[in-house]
């Protein structure tokens, strides 16, 4: 958690230590420097000198000016300890003289305690005791409260008994009281004296081990070579196995901060030692008002989070996420009167956080795009790379150590009761068991926030639930007056309903049903079981992803987050029903058709299931449908159809049953069943059509199928009355829809009637009506309606599913005057009667009469009206390509003349259609080609609004590659390479075209830095023809004080991802390794083209100097500053290049220089990240793996567990394994984590392999060693 912005991240589990009194502070010099401005060991040193009068010949004094100046040339502190100067004094002086100047050097007046007041509140437990160790010699602790209790050498608190570790312990002495001096035995100072203490008598060293034996210590205002540090963990360097962690501030980048420290077992907190250390003191600070007043510090926390996580910056979302992750926080939570916005959970859930952008509208091209994790990202979290909101494909890697408040912590796994163990009998054997205290309390302040539709949405995301919190839920909604939110109280008890019905029959359910009545008879309870395998079942849909939740919460749609549907099991494999249960399974299914009506009429305001047709077509014999209604109305159906087969009179009793239901579905299958003529009496067939089928039923597309085959069939029976009377039905149409426009009504109206008429006289029924009449009255309506058009009529068209087809169809404009073009096109476009067709007439028109549909354009022109639809589909008409010169020409100079205006809503169509069209145009006509080039540079030169890009973010830090592609920029300035002018062979460029890319990069702020970005993108082809010009408009914006047109220069050039030219590389060297220097994209997914240009540069040669672009040290340089991304992209890269197509000779070469003579040995390259890499890379070729293996394993370390996969099982693992077995195990035991629970399932397979092919390997200490572990799990 961090306390401020750019302060260091200080671990849970410290945090939490401290609140529970089990940590002690250890102060180093750079406390009392901070503030109170008293020198340090060497500044202490330095005064003494001084004072004593050493003279300038002595030792003393050539060692210190040594001392200095290896420093200040080094930039490392502590290659020559202080108190091996102060060793050397005693040489020259008595002890009592060096002391008494040291005590006089530490003696300020009016020094600032803030620092010190700061760590006594750190220190300070919850019960009142003050645990803080300082090997400063100062008395300023104790100026800050005299009342505190001082201890030191050779009196030390006794840990035995815990209260006496109450105070300042000066662990090595302390100053008198008048600076005089010091008290009891005098300081710690010299080598000798430390040797003393921690080494020869080791009473330092046991009392520091006796603390580490109970409490966590933290080093505050040390140095990780400072003699006290030095000593302390030297003499602890082994046995620590038992013992708690130690922590230590250190300045410096995570990487080097973790370098000076993990080799000494002490895990670096990072911070920027900028403003003399501002941002660690102001983090001690409020940790310390935390420590002083928690009560006031949670107050103030709790009234963060009642803003939402949107309100809030990472940080404050990161100290709201502090307080969740301990007890006490959350049942404040859960406690607190108003509890925080439901919106947490989005915050709290690293799944959320981790969700791609979306758009806030639930659609393909609305919406504005925002990404969760700039809304719930905590400052802990590592920043994801880009993802295109567009891009419904791709994830966000979620990474594998990231927070989330759901998972279960150390303390939680430590904090563990009897009820929540699981028992083999007994009461408790069928229980699940109980949540621990934290995750209790978090489910009841889920419960008070049910109201909230955000928690809708979270919850039925979640696999499953807690049953406790299910309770709470069920009690808060049955305690709760939730008038004002009735669709919110609704929705859960939809989800509790389904929740109940989660424990349902399986697939393993239905084969032991099936094995069952293989072998046994059928009996009431084989019926029993065969049904309730079957039942349909209450379930609830997932929304469109994260869609609906990113717009403002409290507008939220319930119907967009939650959709309760019915599931229809349906297994693959059949059962055979014996004959003489059809009648039984036949009423047990009709039953579970009266629960799917009644269910349906429950959730209708939510959804409701579309029947299919019981008629299969005749490849569909099999056909049961998708999860919906379809599946057990078609079960009933070929159920009824054996029982048919088996007894007509039970199936005449079943069709009755049917009757006293006037559901849709229970109609269905009547219409259905009325077909045999021994089911149902041709009386019946006419009530049924000529009544009861309500006006919707008889038009729905559900029903079609079977109306028209039933009809078909059973015609001739009827009366002239009864077949009238359908007509008449017929006739009279479907319903209008609601706000359905009168004219596509009667279109509709008047298809949907000829369709139907013309089909059933088609397929031999005698009409009655005047056919001919009425088809001649209503194609005045549809024209475009021609006989074929019925054929399809009885097609099982509510079986389709699929992507929405556009109608294009443009019969209804084709006649009409140019000036009623467009107005009736306007008319005619949008979604018809089916749902799979949305009509779109005059992009039908633009493909058939280009010129006829410009004309129409220009025509409404003249009137000053420029439909954007119109134009959208005429502009962006793949035709427009294939258009002739003479006509783009037109087009060109037509756009030419219209008003500026008349471009607000057209100018990406206009850019993209001279982008698309410019290379025949400006072959043909360049004087056309660049009026409207320029006509469109200068809107949006007066109108750079226009040009902006239609992405939008809200990072700080802008993805200028998105955003840059997605201007009308990108097409304007991509249209410019058309230019025959370009020619390859020619290495210049005109000065007229230049002079146009130049003026796109001035238009000012983001649209100059768009251009840039796409400029960049062909930097090389820029360079190659005219490097001047190149200097000056692109290379130049390097040096540029804004910070954004550097990060723009540097996105268009890695986005185009080639190696540069020899002459480019020369130009641009010393820009990548300062860029390298900086290491400012790390997340912005350039990382393995920046790996890919410097790999490729250090393995080249340049033919000026005859070295490597990049050298050795150079990039051994690199690799030791960047982190482990772009570490694992240089393996990544290299391996690729020797791979692909059958290797690379010299790069296979290569890579055994770059692993043995350039690759780093510093600790902090050592990751379980780029050990894993290394790894993947040795086991990529068996042909190179002895000498790769043997090249990377002075660079492995061990893995974590959760790094832990075994890349041998990826690869050819048993040829790698036959020939060199014992070199793999060597790689596994050096790798393999000291957690047994996280190693890779595979190990052992690995192992027996090993063994196999060389049996004495079974007896190797690392393989006994290994087996041992595993076989403990």
């Amino acid at each position: 958690m961090r306390f401020i912005d750019n302060g260091p991240s200080i671990p849970e589990e410290l945090l939490l230590a401290r609140d529970q009194g089990r940590v002690v502070f250890f102060c180093g010099a750079g406390v009392s420097l901070a503030k109170a401005g008293l020198p340090d060991f060497f500044g202490l040193a330095e005064k003494v000198i001084k004072s004593l009068g050493v003279t300038s010949d002595s030792p003393v004094h050539k060692v210190l000016e040594q001392a200095w100046e290896v420093q200040e040339k080094t930039n490392v502190p502590g290659l020559i300890s202080a108190d091996r100067l102060f060793g050397l004094l005693e040489r020259e002086f008595y002890r009592t003289d060096i002391e008494n100047a040291v005590a006089a050097a530490l003696k300020s007046d009016n020094p600032d305690l803030s620092a010190h007041q700061i760590m006594i509140d750190l220190a300070t437990t919850p019960t009142g005791l003050v645990r803080l160790v300082t090997t400063n010699f100062d008395r300023l602790f104790n100026d800050c409260d005299a009342n505190l209790v001082s201890w030191q050498p050779p009196t030390l608190p006794s840990l035995l008994r815990p209260k006496d570790l109450n105070g300042i312990v000066y662990l090595h002495g302390r100053v008198s009281e008048d600076y005089s001096s010091a008290e009891e035995d005098g300081f710690i100072l010299s080598s000798a004296e430390f040797g003393r203490a921690y080494l020869a008598e080791a009473w330092a060293t046991d009392f520091f081990k006796e603390i580490l034996g109970k409490y966590i210590v933290v080093f505050v205002g040390y140095g990780a070579d400072d003699p006290p540090v030095h000593y302390l963990l030297e003499a602890l360097s082994k046995g620590r196995e038992n013992l708690e962690r130690i922590y230590a501030f250190q300045f410096g980048s995570h990487e080097e901060a973790r370098a000076k420290w993990q080799h000494k077992g002490v895990e670096a907190v990072a911070y920027d030692p900028a403003d003399d250390h501002e941002a660690l003191w102001s983090s001690l600070e409020k940790w310390a008002e935390r420590a002083k007043n928690t009560e006031k510090w949670y107050n103030h926390i709790m009234e963060m989070a009642a803003k939402g996580p949107r309100e809030l910056t990472a940080i404050e979302r990161g100290l709201v996420a502090h307080v969740i992750s301990s007890t006490e926080g959350a049942k404040r939570f859960a406690e607190t009167k108003k509890p925080p916005p439901a919106e947490w959970l989005l915050a709290f859930d690293k799944y959320c956080r981790y969700e791609k952008p979306s758009r806030t509208v639930p659609k393909w091209d609305s919406g504005q795009v925002v990404d969760p994790f700039e809304l719930y990202g905590l400052d802990s979290d590592p920043v994801p790379e880009k993802t295109a909101s567009d891009d419904y494909y791709s994830k966000r890697e979620l990474p594998s150590d990231v927070w989330d408040a759901f998972d279960l912590t150390h303390v939680d796994k430590t904090d563990r009761q009897d009820s929540q163990l699981s028992y083999l009998r007994g009461h408790n054997s069928s229980n699940v068991p109980e949540l621990c205290s934290r995750l209790r309390n978090i489910g009841i302040w889920i419960s008070k926030v049910a109201a909230d539709p955000v928690t809708l949405w979270w919850i039925h995301r979640q696999v499953d639930l807690h049953p406790f919190i299910t309770g709470q839920i069920e009690w808060y909604l049955d305690n709760q007056d939730l008038a004002n939110s009735p669709e919110v109280a609704k929705a859960w008890r939809y989800w509790l309903e389904a929740s109940k019905e989660r424990i349902e029959p399986n697939d393993s359910d239905w084969y032991q049903l099936q094995s069952r009545v293989a072998k046994e008879e059928w009996g009431w309870g084989a019926v029993r079981d065969y049904l309730e395998c079957l039942r349909p079942r209450l379930a609830i849909d997932r929304s469109y992803g994260f869609a609906p939740i990113l717009s403002n919460s409290h507008d939220l749609n319930i119907k967009s987050i939650i959709r309760p549907i019915v599931h229809y099991p349906n297994p693959t494999d059949k059962i055979d029903l014996p004959e003489e249960w059809l009648p039984d399974v036949l009423q047990g299914f009709r039953h579970h058709l009266q629960t799917v009506v009644q269910f349906e009429s429950d959730i209708e305001p939510f959804s409701i299931s579309d029947c299919t047709s019981l008629t299969p077509e005749e490849d569909e014999d099999d056909y049961l449908g998708n999860n919906s209604v379809s599946i057990l109305l078609l079960r009933i159906a070929r159920t009824f159809e054996a029982l048919v087969q088996n007894d007509i009179a039970l199936a005449r009793k079943e069709y009755d049953s049917w009757r006293n239901n006037y559901s849709k579905h229970f109609l269905l299958l009547q219409v259905w069943a009325s077909r045999n003529p021994e089911i149902a009496p041709f009386e019946l067939v006419e009530v049924l059509f000529g009544q009861e089928l309500n006006q919707d039923l008889f038009w729905s597309s559900s029903f079609t199928r079977d109306s028209l085959l039933t009809l078909q069939t059973r015609w001739s029976e009827m009366t002239v009355a009864g077949q009238s009377k359908i007509e008449e039905r017929i006739v009279q149409g479907p319903y209008k829809w609601d706000q359905e426009d009168d004219e596509k009504f009667q279109s509709r109206r008047a298809w949907s009637v000829l369709d139907r008429l013309h089909w059933l006289s088609n397929n031999g029924c005698v009409l009655n009506c005047n056919l001919d009449a009425i088809t001649k009255e209503l194609k005045k309506l549809v024209p475009q309606w021609n006989v074929k058009s019925a054929d399809s009529e009885a097609n099982a068209v509510s079986r389709r599913g699929g992507f929405v087809r556009t109608e294009t169809n443009y019969s209804a404009l084709e006649n009409l005057p140019l000036r009623e073009i467009l107005a009736k096109a306007g008319t005619l476009r949008g979604r018809t009667e089916d749902f799979l067709v949305e009509a779109e007439p005059f992009q039908g028109f633009v493909d058939a009469f280009p010129v006829k549909a410009f004309s129409s354009l220009n025509l409404a022109a003249q009137n000053q009206e420029y439909p954007d639809w119109a134009w959208r589909l005429f502009l962006n008409a793949k035709k427009r390509e294939e258009d002739k010169p003479l006509f783009m020409m037109l087009i060109a100079e037509r756009l030419c003349r219209y008003p500026d205006e008349a471009f607000d809503l057209l100018i990406s169509e206009a850019t993209s259609w001279l982008n698309s069209t410019g290379k025949k145009l400006i072959n043909h006509n360049q004087t056309s080609f660049y009026n409207l080039f320029d006509k469109l540079l200068d809107i949006g030169k007066k109108n750079p609004q226009l040009f902006q890009s239609g992405i939008r973010s809200s990072k700080k830090k802008i993805d200028w590659v998105s955003v840059a592609i997605n201007s009308p920029v990108s097409p304007l300035l991509q249209s410019l390479f058309h230019d025959l002018r370009l020619d390859t062979n020619k290495r210049e460029a005109p000065v007229d075209w230049l002079t146009r890319v130049s003026n796109t990069l001035q238009l000012g702020d983001d649209i100059s830095r768009y251009a840039l970005v796409i400029c960049n993108h062909n930097l090389g082809w820029f360079y190659e023809r005219d490097a001047k010009w190149t200097r000056a408009n692109l290379l130049s914006v390097r040096e540029s004080a804004d910070s954004e047109i550097r990060r723009a220069f540097w996105s268009g050039f890695f986005w185009g991802a080639k190696v540069p030219s020899p002459e480019l590389y020369r130009e641009l060297r010393e820009s990548l390794l300062e860029y390298v220097q900086g290491i400012e994209f790390s997340n912005e997914g350039y990382s393995k083209v920046l790996a890919g240009i410097l790999l490729s540069g250090w393995g080249s040669i340049d033919e000026t100097t005859e070295q490597p672009y990049i050298s050795n040290d150079e990039f051994r340089e690199f690799l030791v500053k960047c982190d482990d991304d772009y570490r694992s992209h240089v393996l990544w890269q290299i391996r690729i290049w020797i791979t692909q197509s059958g290797g690379n000779k010299g790069w296979k070469d290569q890579l055994i220089k770059l692993l043995t003579d350039v690759w780093p040995k510093q600790i902090t390259v050592k990751s379980p990240a780029t050990t894993m890499r290394l790894c993947e890379l040795a086991f990529s070729s068996k042909d190179m793996f002895e000498k790769t293996a043997r090249s990377v394993l002075p660079h492995l370390i061990k893995l974590n567990s959760r790094s832990m996969t075994m890349p041998i099982m990826r690869t050819e693992k048993d040829q790698i394994i036959k020939s060199n077995p014992e070199l793999v195990l060597t790689i596994i035991f050096k790798i393999l984590s000291d957690d047994i629970n996280g190693w890779p399932y595979q190990i052992g397979e690995v192992l027996d392999s090993i063994e196999e092919v060389d049996p004495d390997l079974k007896y190797d200490e690392r393989m006994i060693e290994i087996r041992r572990k595993w076989n403990s799990r």
